[in-house]
């Protein structure tokens, strides 16, 4: 008899066993909510990352851009939304320091020199530059220049004010300039810039036995320009700037006792400013 059912009964136990092994409550660890996986159970796949999103902070994204050497770094991060402020903006900066004087104002006929430093220390510029950023590398754009001229105290007859009046100087500066950022995404962005224009100098003395008001004026045939700028995300940047020009005054005009004089310069010289100073900009 149980020679004839035992076909029988393994037929059964196979027919029955996967079904009560599925409908089979989750095995716990003994931690409260803490369910083991049954063996039959096939390890999930975790969905893989959307390879379009970075997600690397935006700092490292803009210093690899920067020193990949593939032209790269002009294209601003699409996700770096506000950043891209330094290409097609309104660029308005605004400088002062301090200008030293050198060269000569012109060749004397007895050989002697004329330096532009007689009688000044040198001046104060109050520089304005105004400009378009074409690329983040790139600013084209305009200067002008104020400049306190600071007379030096001196004897009667010696080159500066006497005690006994009082003097007065100033010094315009305008042209066309260009300009180059190295790192324009960085915190630290060097650049150099260069340009040209037209300079005017004059000085004025009153208060003694006779006034006097003498002007300059000429070409600034070259106007170099270097610098770094500490920028920041919203548009603005605060520096540091050296500048140095050359030019030739070629015109002369002024008073003295109430009779004015005017004229060309026959024998021109070149003379220089060395401009040090602070400078902030900010891009619209």
């Amino acid at each position: 008899m149980l020679t004839r059912l035992a076909p029988f009964a393994w037929s059964l136990l196979i027919t029955v066993a996967p079904v009560v092994a599925a409908a089979a409550p989750p095995v716990l660890d003994g931690r409260e909510g803490q369910v083991l996986p049954r063996d039959d159970e096939e390890d999930l796949e975790v969905p893989p990352e959307d390879e379009g999103t970075d997600t690397r902070p935006t700092q490292q994204r803009r210093a690899e851009r920067q020193g990949s050497g593939d032209g790269r770094d002009d294209e601003p991060d699409p996700e770096e939304e506000g950043l891209d402020i330094y290409s097609g903006g309104f660029e308005l900066g605004l400088r002062t320091g301090f200008g030293f004087p050198m060269g000569q104002i012109q060749e004397l006929r007895t050989g002697e020199r004329s330096p532009l430093g007689d009688g000044i220390h040198g001046q104060i510029p109050i520089w304005l530059d105004l400009g378009w950023r074409i690329t983040p590398r790139w600013m084209v754009g305009v200067y002008g220049s104020y400049g306190f001229i600071l007379v030096k105290e001196a004897a009667e007859g010696e080159p500066g004010c006497p005690a006994s009046e009082s003097c007065s100087g100033a010094n315009w500066r305008f042209g066309a300039q260009a300009q180059f950022h190295f790192l324009p995404y960085a915190s630290v962005d060097p650049w150099v810039g260069a340009g040209l224009g037209y300079e005017l100098h004059r000085l004025t003395r009153s208060g003694g036995a006779r006034d006097a008001t003498s002007q300059l004026r000429g070409w600034e045939f070259l106007n170099l320009q270097a610098g770094v700028d500490f920028p920041s995300d919203s548009g603005s940047a605060f520096g540091l700037f050296v500048g140095y020009t050359m030019g030739q005054f070629t015109h002369y005009s002024g008073t003295y006792g109430g009779q004015e004089e005017s004229g060309e310069i026959s024998r021109v010289a070149t003379h220089q400013w060395l401009m040090l100073g602070l400078r902030g900009t900010k891009v619209f």
